[in-house]
């Protein structure tokens, strides 16, 4: 973490998307979210172009709820890990690269250190032309999420519970999520603030 275009700038995001890189198997794949102030999109593009520079390949989640993000990298077995770029909710000069392990956990301390000294020492793979990783959005990541949600609820049960609910999305990536699980459950839902600026 650090701040705007001072800590964190848009080549010290390519160096840190080159290090992680790095230190994954070549033919790896990683997928990458973030949240939807600009800053972050400017960000997580950043840490993008590094990670096929070092043959790894990118799922683009966009902008998803980091619970969902979370699931989509557990459960999908080709990923090694993930990434997700975030303004510090206390301040918003502080741009936050949150690093995750293939089980959807934050990466453990020697796995960051391991990164920190590539990007120190800059010594990065760099992939061969016909090795550099492609990048592709993760399309199906909303639909596992809510597969796997519906798998573990009694859904009958809530359909027959009939609820009434006031939701207020407070305009933020759970209402890309959100109305579909709901709908499925037989929830009557009155939605507050569910549009999601650009």
């Amino acid at each position: 973490s650090g701040l705007v275009n001072v800590d964190v700038t848009p080549e010290f995001a390519t160096k840190l998307g080159a290090a992680y890189g790095a230190t994954l198997p070549l033919g790896s794949t990683v997928a990458i979210n973030r949240d939807l102030y600009r800053t972050s999109r400017m960000i997580k593009r950043a840490i993008i172009s590094g990670l096929p520079s070092a043959g790894v390949h990118v799922a683009d989640c966009s902008t998803l709820p980091v619970p969902v993000v979370r699931y989509y990298i557990r459960n999908r077995k080709d990923l090694s890990g993930g990434v997700h770029v975030r303004l510090d909710p206390h301040d918003g000069r502080v741009v936050e690269a949150h690093l995750i392990d293939k089980n959807g956990q934050d990466m453990t301390k020697n796995a960051e250190r391991k990164i920190e000294a590539l990007f120190f020492r800059e010594d990065f793979r760099r992939a061969q032309p016909d090795d550099i990783g492609s990048i592709a959005y993760a399309t199906d990541a909303d639909a596992r999420y809510r597969e796997g949600f519906l798998e573990v609820m009694d859904v009958t049960r809530v359909q027959n519970a009939r609820f009434r609910l006031v939701v207020d999305y407070c305009h933020g990536p759970a209402a890309h999520i959100l109305p579909g699980l709901l709908d499925s459950l037989g929830c009557e839902v009155l939605a507050l603030n569910a549009t999601v600026p650009e």
